[in-house]
């Protein structure tokens, strides 16, 4: 008989200064029902939208699987890490709450050039079944930096060039976990059971990209609803078309 696998709301990737400032921002939201998993020594193995269960289905090295309506990987390479978290973390708040004294981010660390590898891609596979390295072709673009048009519910800390201009690690981890829990919250409140940027919302953010870590501040801090798509679950929908958001946050 198949054991039933387990499955929280939030699955964040990673145990470093991102993890810890995405679950303290959704927890602040009300989102408690967050896991980590620990990204050691390519302990993921593969992630893979389940589109008719409207989730990430995530399989370990050794075999564990898991699952979660959203993913969030912070294990971005410039990204300092804290082991002091068993690689599944039970879920609550109360469980992850201990490690935010373990780790001091540096205001003046600078972030470095242009991210142009970044883990998991090449194992997180979209709606349409392809890996999310395979539809950057070469070309990594974000939402934000963070959000990638395909890949429903799965946010990037440290994205694609999201820390060219950015001279503190700190604030610019902080924006993009203020934008998580904004679309996390955003999705809850109006029953929504997957989000994820328009194409051209995607590429206007490419070609303009920030000018100064306040401006990349300004657009983080607020949930833009018309630069989204969004799935309305899939019991409440004879099939899962992906519709344009409109409702004001």
């Amino acid at each position: 008989m198949n054991q039933p696998i387990p499955h929280n709301h939030v699955a964040i990737i990673g145990t470093g200064v991102g993890a810890l400032a995405a679950a303290v921002r959704l927890h602040q939201s009300g989102i408690d029902d967050v896991v980590l998993i620990e990204h050691a020594d390519d302990e993921v193995a593969a992630l893979h939208w389940q589109v008719n269960r409207q989730r990430w289905h995530i399989t370990t090295a050794n075999g564990e699987r898991t699952a979660a309506h959203v993913v969030v990987d912070t294990d971005a390479p410039a990204e300092p890490a804290i082991r002091t978290a068993r690689r599944i973390v039970p879920r609550h708040f109360r469980a992850i709450s201990g490690l935010l004294d373990k780790y001091s981010p540096d205001d003046n660390q600078e972030t470095g050039s242009e991210t142009r590898q970044l883990p998991l891609t090449d194992r997180l596979f979209g709606a349409k079944g392809v890996s999310m390295a395979e539809s950057w072709n070469g070309e990594p673009v974000a939402y934000l930096g963070t959000s990638v048009h395909g890949f429903p519910n799965c946010y990037l800390m440290h994205g694609p060039n999201i820390g060219v201009r950015h001279n503190s690690v700190e604030q610019m981890l902080e924006s993009q976990a203020n934008y998580i829990a904004a679309a996390v919250t955003y999705a809850r409140d109006f029953g929504f059971a997957a989000v994820e940027p328009t194409p051209a919302a995607q590429q206007n953010y490419t070609d303009i990209r920030q000018s100064s870590t306040a401006d990349f501040r300004r657009r983080t801090s607020r949930f833009i609803p018309i630069d989204h798509l969004v799935q309305r679950p899939v019991r409440d929908m004879v099939s899962a078309a992906v519709r344009p958001a409109t409702e004001s946050c």
